[in-house]
């Protein structure tokens, strides 16, 4: 059964059996989907297509075993006439995305951390003459979102939440 992934539980769990799970919205209605392989289960990502096993109830909860990935997410493209036109000399070069492995890759760790930063700098600014030094929770602040955006729970700035350059 192929089905296209709607919404996902940013957790990734575990079944009585220690089969790693997550939850997966499809047509409305959530599904659990199970595989022995967690870093493909946190890799997967909102908008792609996969194939599942057909679903079984136990209790409330309805039960699917992931078979593979069929599609990676396109990004939406905007609506004709919605956003502001882009020069081609302007546009960002395609990111590197996180495969199967769920691991995010290093060019887009960097640019979420930087993102991270600027946005620290923005909450957390120094006073007229430094003091007091706001170093410590801007640190504290860009670990948080670090550590939020590797257990999945934000997701990676895209383009047009790029930093300045310092």
């Amino acid at each position: 059964m192929q089905i296209r992934i709607e919404a996902l539980d940013p957790q990734i769990g575990q079944t009585r059996q220690n089969t790693p799970k997550r939850g997966i919205k499809h047509d409305g209605q959530w599904l659990t989907v199970t595989h022995d392989n967690q870093q493909l289960l946190a890799g997967l990502i909102i908008g792609q297509e996969i194939e599942v096993t057909d679903p079984k109830q136990y209790g409330k909860t309805w039960f699917s075993s992931l078979k593979k990935v069929i599609e990676k997410a396109a990004p939406a493209a905007p609506a004709q006439g919605q956003g502001p036109a882009q020069d081609a000399s302007k546009q960002a070069p395609p990111t590197p995305q996180a495969g199967n492995s769920g691991r995010i890759a290093w060019a887009n760790y960097i640019r979420a951390v930087r993102a991270a930063h600027a946005l620290a700098l923005d909450l957390e600014p120094n006073e007229e003459g430094g003091l007091p030094d706001r170093s410590q929770a801007r640190a504290a602040l860009v670990n948080t979102m670090a550590i939020a955006l590797t257990n999945g729970r934000i997701e990676l700035p895209g383009p047009e939440d790029e930093p300045e350059p310092f």
